[in-house]
Parts: C-alpha cells; structure tokens; sequence
C-alpha cells in the first residue's frame, strides 16, 4: 500500500527531527490509554507490530473504528495531552496523515522500517476518527508512543 510506505517514512522523519529519549529496556510499542469512545461506545484500539529494525516489516493497527468512515493519524515527537473535541489529544502534533478509510472499522498501515532511523528516540501517535456515534464527531485511539 503506498500510503502505508509514506506513513511510517513520516514516522521515521519525525524521529530524525528529534524526540524524547525514554531510555534504554524499553518495549518498542507503548500504550498510553486515553482513547475516547465513538462507535457505540468502542473505544478505537491502536497498535503497533515489528521489531523496529532497519529492513523489518511494522505494521501499525487501528480495529473498532466507525465503519466506512476516515481516520487521520496523528504524529509526534513529544506527548503533550491536550484537551480536543471532548478527549485528550496525545501527541504534540507535527503531523496529520489522513484521510485513511476505515473500512469495515479497521486501519492497517505496513512498510519496512527505515535504516537510519536512530535507536532510543520515541515518536507519539494517535488515531482520531470520524465518528458520528461519538460525542462530538471525533473518537480517538489510545495514545501509542514508539521507539526503536
């Protein structure tokens, strides 16, 4: 899929561009929770796979989205924990990649990982969604916050 390429090359951008260093041990992919409710009350649920390596394959997963609606994934390289739209946004946004159909409530994005993308720097994400079941038209995904 070619978004999906352009996807995690932003992310691997946005890690070049500077991010917090978590430290050392840390599981590559971490939830941060505050997801907001939509889709009848489903809280949409993202995820990441991959081992983080140059060449490996990741795959970053949204499930329990709005059917048939779009999605727009939030990137960046601190977390801020803003209040939006009656939830929390995560992410200190340096981009928004979207519109990404959801079709039947699900989003997957795959790509290899980028070769120099620096060990030990986290790049944020979540997903919000356009969603006429939640409160204000908008359901948001946990916070995920990756690092390499």
């Amino acid at each position: 899929m070619r978004i999906a390429s352009k996807v995690i090359a932003v992310i691997a951008l946005a890690l070049l561009l500077g991010g917090s260093a978590p430290g050392e041990g840390v599981d590559p992919y971490v939830d941060l929770g505050f997801g907001m409710p939509g889709n009848f009350g489903f809280v949409p649920q993202l995820s990441g796979d991959g081992t983080l390596l140059p060449g490996e394959a990741v795959t970053l997963t949204v499930m329990k989205c709005a059917k048939s609606s779009f999605a727009y994934l939030v990137v960046g390289t601190d977390d801020v924990y803003a209040p939006l739209l009656g939830g929390t946004l995560v992410p200190d946004p340096r981009l928004t990649i979207g519109p990404l159909p959801t079709r039947k409530g699900l989003v997957v994005l795959s790509a290899d990982w980028l070769a120099n993308v620096p060990p030990g720097l986290s790049v944020f994400l979540q997903c919000w969604v356009l969603d006429g079941s939640a409160a204000q038209g908008y359901s948001a995904s946990n916070g995920l916050m990756v690092t390499p």
